[in-house]
């Protein structure tokens, strides 16, 4: 999944312009707390969807994976706010719970509005380059080289993972339900030895070359103009103002 989101990020139709998505992206986070709040959620998250499908070209199967695994946390908070327990008599009752159920609706229209901003801006942002704005914006040298760090590690360990999970499955590991419990604690223990491994290994380049100051990264080169910060700014302002005056008028 990751793969899939780095890939989007790096060909997606705004790549070159990813100054006016940051705003673009900001503006709307900010909408999706304006009152009134369903109708906030509703329209900040349907032009947010909107755009990064159609316009800046990302796959709809890339989007919507993105998704999945944010929303699964979604519904597990819909059904806490949704359902209380009841502990009268001898065995606890599950019952609905009235007043919950419109805190649960707003609470979660308002995550899936707030979450497809951010996988907008995850699906049309290069790593490099939102890393490098924190870096102007003052974070320290060292978090910075341990985000580049952390963020190529991952993908590195996503590769040892597939390949540690098709040696298993050569192997039948996955045959039966215990031999795959047991082939889990396997991959999970050889994916901690290189991880270390790869680790103590980086360490000791650095200190050979004589690391003291702080990672090199080529950056894309960027083709925003004035006119792409207007518009990015216009559609959240647009949005605002639809959501205050409906907020007034109702």
């Amino acid at each position: 999944m990751l793969k899939a989101v780095d890939a989007s990020a790096q060909l997606n139709r705004w790549r070159q312009r990813t100054g006016p998505i940051g705003l673009f992206c900001v503006g709307m986070m900010v909408c999706t707390f304006l009152p009134p709040s369903r109708s906030a959620a509703i329209l900040t998250g349907a032009v947010t969807v909107a755009t990064t499908l159609m316009g800046a070209n990302v796959p709809v199967g890339t989007f919507l994976r993105a998704l999945a695994a944010p929303l699964t946390f979604v519904a597990v908070g819909w059904l806490a706010l949704s359902f209380s327990v009841e502990l009268q008599g001898p065995w606890p009752t599950l019952r609905l719970a009235p007043e919950g159920v419109p805190v649960a609706i707003d609470s979660a229209l308002r995550s899936i509005a707030a979450t497809s901003v951010l996988v907008c801006f995850a699906c049309t942002v290069p790593a490099s380059r939102w890393i490098s704005w924190l870096a102007r914006l003052g974070l320290p040298v060292a978090i910075i080289d341990l985000l580049y760090l952390t963020y190529r590690t991952i993908f590195i360990l996503d590769e040892e993972r597939q390949s540690l999970l098709l040696a298993a499955r050569q192997r039948l590991g996955n045959r039966t339900p215990a031999a795959c419990l047991r082939t889990a604690g396997h991959l999970g223990a050889g994916l901690l030895v290189r991880t270390l491994g790869r680790a103590h290994r980086l360490h000791r380049g650095l200190e050979a070359r004589c690391f003291h100051g702080h990672l090199r990264v080529l950056q894309s080169t960027t083709s925003s103009h004035p006119a792409d910060y207007a518009l990015a700014l216009a559609v959240p302002l647009a949005c605002g103002a639809a959501l205050l005056l409906l907020g007034r008028s109702s």
